[in-house]
C-alpha cells in the first residue's frame, strides 16, 4: 500500500474536502493509495470533529493544524515556517511515499519541508490562485504579493514530478511560465460520482418541488455555490427577469452557503421577493435540490483567472440532468 500525504489551505466554509476530495482518496484505495490529509486553517473548533469523523467514516488519515490570519505577512511566514516542520514530521512518522499539495501555500509548505531523500512530490495547482486576487481580490499584478506568489508557482512546477490542473488552459499557461516541458501536466477536471448526483425519480423531484412551494409546472431555475463576482450574478438575474417576463411563475432557487449575500444581491434587483429562493444544503442534501431544476446558472466572467476552472457545479447539474 502507498502512502499519500495530501495538504490543503481551506476556509472554514469551503465544502470541497468533504464533497470532494474525500470520496477520490476513498476510492484511491481500491488502488493501493492510501491517504492522509493535513488541513491548514483558522477557527477550527468550528468544523474540526465534523471533518475527522467523515475522515474516519471513510478510514482516512486526517490532520488538522490551526494558523493565524492577521497580521497577512507575518502569519503567512509563521503558517508556512510552522507547517513545513509538521509535516515533515508527519511524512517521517506516516512513512509517507508521496506529498501532493493543494494550491499555492500548501505548495510553500511543501517546498519548505522537502528533503533531498524524501517523499516523492506532486502539486494539484487547481486553478490560478494569484492571478484570481488580481481578478477578483484588489491584488496588484505588479505587487510583491502576487510576485512571491508566482514565485511559489514557478518552484512547484519545476520541482514536482507531475502537476494537475483543471483545463489544458491552465496547463499551457503554467507550462510556458516556468519552461517545465508540457508532458509534466494532467488535466483532471472536477467530477462528481453517478452514484450520488443522479435525476432521481419522478416522486422525488416532485416532492422537492412541493417542499419548495413551486408549481409542477413551473419553470425552476438554480445557482448552485458562492455568489462572487466572478460568476456574474449581475448578469444571472437578467436572464432570470427576462424568464420572467415569459412564465410569471417561474422561480429561482439560490442553492449557497451564503445566504446573507444571495439575500443582499437578490434584493438590489427588481425581482420580486416571492420569485427568487433561498436555500442551505449540506453536500448530500444537493442532488435532491438540483434534481427538480429545470436549468442551471453556471457564469464565469471571461478572465485570466477563469482560464483554470472546471466549475464542479456543470458536473452536478449534468449528472443530475439539469441542463446548463
Amino acid at each position: 500500500m502507498k502512502r499519500l500525504l495530501y495538504l490543503t489551505w481551506d476556509a472554514p466554509d469551503a465544502p470541497y474536502l468533504e464533497g470532494l476530495f474525500f470520496p477520490i482518496f476513498e476510492g484511491l484505495r481500491r488502488f493501493g493509495v492510501e491517504t492522509h490529509v493535513v488541513q491548514f486553517s483558522w477557527s477550527v473548533e468550528a468544523f474540526r470533529a465534523r471533518i475527522a469523523a467523515e475522515a474516519s467514516r471513510r478510514a482516512l488519515g486526517y490532520t488538522c493544524v490551526a494558523i493565524p490570519r492577521r497580521p497577512l505577512v507575518a502569519a503567512t511566514a509563521l503558517a508556512i515556517t510552522g507547517g513545513a516542520l509538521r509535516v515533515s514530521q508527519l511524512a517521517s512518522r506516516w512513512r509517507a511515499d508521496a506529498v501532493m499539495a493543494r494550491s499555492h501555500l500548501p505548495a510553500a509548505i511543501a517546498l519548505a519541508s522537502r528533503r533531498r531523500a524524501g517523499p516523492r512530490l506532486y502539486w494539484d495547482s487547481d486553478g490560478l490562485m494569484p492571478d484570481e486576487r488580481v481578478d477578483f481580490g484588489g491584488w496588484s499584478p505588479r505587487g510583491p504579493t502576487y510576485g512571491a506568489f508566482r514565485a511559489i508557482e514557478r518552484t512547484m512546477v519545476r520541482s514536482a514530478e507531475v502537476v494537475l490542473t483543471r483545463t489544458r488552459g491552465a496547463a499551457a499557461l503554467l507550462a510556458s511560465r516556468s519552461a517545465r516541458p508540457g508532458g509534466a501536466f494532467r488535466v483532471v477536471p472536477n467530477g462528481r460520482d453517478p452514484m450520488l448526483f443522479s435525476p432521481g425519480t419522478d416522486e422525488e423531484r416532485a416532492a422537492l418541488r412541493r417542499r419548495l412551494s413551486v408549481d409542477d409546472d413551473a419553470p425552476l431555475l438554480v445557482h448552485s455555490g458562492s455568489l462572487g463576482p466572478q460568476y456574474e450574478p449581475a448578469s444571472m438575474f437578467r436572464v432570470f427577469s427576462a424568464v420572467l417576463r415569459r412564465a410569471p411563475r417561474a422561480r429561482l432557487l439560490l442553492l449557497t452557503g451564503a445566504l446573507d449575500e444571495a439575500r443582499r444581491l437578490a434584493a438590489a434587483t427588481d425581482l420580486p421577493p416571492a420569485s427568487v429562493l433561498f436555500q442551505r444544503a449540506s453536500p448530500d442534501e444537493v442532488p435532491a435540490f438540483l434534481q427538480p431544476c429545470d436549468a442551471g446558472f453556471a457564469f464565469r466572467r471571461p478572465t485570466l483567472s477563469q482560464r483554470g476552472v472546471s466549475p464542479l457545479k456543470v458536473a452536478e447539474y449534468l449528472l443530475c440532468g439539469v441542463p446548463v
